[in-house]
């Protein structure tokens, strides 16, 4: 998450930004049920949980029932010990709380590296990759691509931020439609504002590219959807099957006011399918998850 998402976070939760009114519309009321947030933070690398207990209680006081943690480059682990502590810290919240794992493109010297390396962190428990970066790098570099080649041959989704530092790209997303054209059986997950700032690409390719998803998360992704909420509507419509949840929650988040991305979802006043798979059912299909 950049400072900016950050900033853009905080003005929609204190309701600062000046949205569309909801869209009108015949939609049956949908009740609040259990989310699946896609996308938080966590440092799990000592005992005790190290930030697990503190996220599954600002699970159960935000209605969230099951929730991924993506990691950070400050939250990796820097050797054996850490590594194991993390997984075993998670097992407590098996069915509950599950993780991601990533590796920087700058330290993997060949896919071949890479898969071995994913294959033993999917064995233990891992579901996706990210949130990958690209540190000052094009999406379709080739230091990203082996990763990419990586992820589709052991089967995690990627999951990758994009602005105008990190896997950059142009404003028709050319670098990105490259990795989901040399990859179709990986499912990129975009998120971050140098994606959602670019809607109208994006809608373009979900329509040519059944392996781009997107998450919500965020302020970039809460400013985008509430920018021109008609239009929002019809593209979650339109897109229903592969939109996800997420709030881009972390320690930053425990203690503060709720994060504005759930009444945002309500007030889209969407079909109650199209809610249900936006809150929940498409992260159970695409992750697998266990059903709650």
């Amino acid at each position: 998450m950049k400072t900016n998402d950050h900033t853009l976070l905080m003005l929609l939760t204190l309701g600062l930004l000046v949205v569309a009114s909801p869209a009108k519309g015949t939609t049956a009321e949908v009740k609040p049920a259990p989310y699946v947030d896609i996308h938080f933070h966590a440092d799990a690398r000592t005992e005790g949980g190290g930030d697990l207990p503190n996220v599954a209680a600002w699970m159960k006081s935000n209605s969230v029932d099951r929730l991924i943690v993506l990691q950070f480059e400050k939250s990796m682990p820097q050797n054996e010990a850490e590594a194991k502590q993390i997984a075993e810290n998670f097992k407590a919240y098996q069915g509950q709380i599950y993780r991601f794992t990533v590796l920087l493109a700058k330290d993997v010297p060949d896919k071949e590296a890479a898969v071995k390396t994913l294959k033993k962190m999917k064995e233990e428990g891992v579901i996706g990759f990210g949130e990958h970066y690209g540190r000052g790098l094009d999406f379709d570099d080739p230091k990203c691509m082996r990763l990419y080649a990586a992820c589709a041959e052991v089967g995690l989704p990627v999951l990758f931020h994009m602005d105008g530092q990190n896997n950059k790209d142009d404003d028709k997303l050319s670098h990105l439609e490259n990795a989901l054209k040399t990859y179709p059986t990986c499912v990129f997950i975009g998120h971050g504002p140098g994606f959602w700032a670019r809607m109208k690409t994006m809608d373009g390719l979900f329509a040519s590219h059944k392996n781009l998803y997107a998450d919500i998360s965020a302020g970039s992704g809460a400013k985008a959807v509430s920018r021109d909420k008609a239009y929002s509507r019809e593209f979650l419509v339109r897109h229903a099957d592969r939109v996800l949840f997420g709030t881009d929650g972390g320690p930053w988040s425990f203690g503060k006011a709720k994060p504005p991305h759930f009444e945002l979802v309500k007030s889209l006043n969407l079909p109650a399918d199209v809610h249900t798979k936006l809150c929940r059912e498409n992260a159970e299909k695409l992750f697998k998850l266990e059903h709650r």
